[in-house]
């Protein structure tokens, strides 16, 4: 079955999805929904090395990449929000 939430992966993995009507197009800070899982922990401990994530996500049936940089927790009681920033989109086909 097909989602519909605009999910991005890295190596494979599920990491999450971005919140809104679009996948990012430019660099920028975008709120998203993390998922309990590999694709998560693994983005966090790229992270926290210094090292920049090679994300990638489908639209249209073709795979673009996504430069993660940082992913932050902005608490704010029940409103709390995930963000990354996001240096590079791609707009090219990744190769695979």
């Amino acid at each position: 079955m097909k989602s519909d939430r605009l999910e991005f992966y890295l190596e494979g993995k599920p990491v999450g999805f971005f919140e809104g009507d679009s996948y990012p197009s430019h660099p920028g800070r975008y709120p998203y929904s993390p998922y309990r899982g590999e694709g998560h922990a693994l983005l966090a401990s790229t992270l926290r090395r210094g090292e920049t994530a090679r994300c990638s996500f489908l639209r249209d049936r073709r795979e673009f990449s996504l430069s993660v940089v940082r992913d932050e927790l902005v608490l704010d009681g029940p409103a709390s929000q995930w963000f990354v920033d996001v240096a590079e989109v791609g707009d090219d086909d990744v190769d695979t």
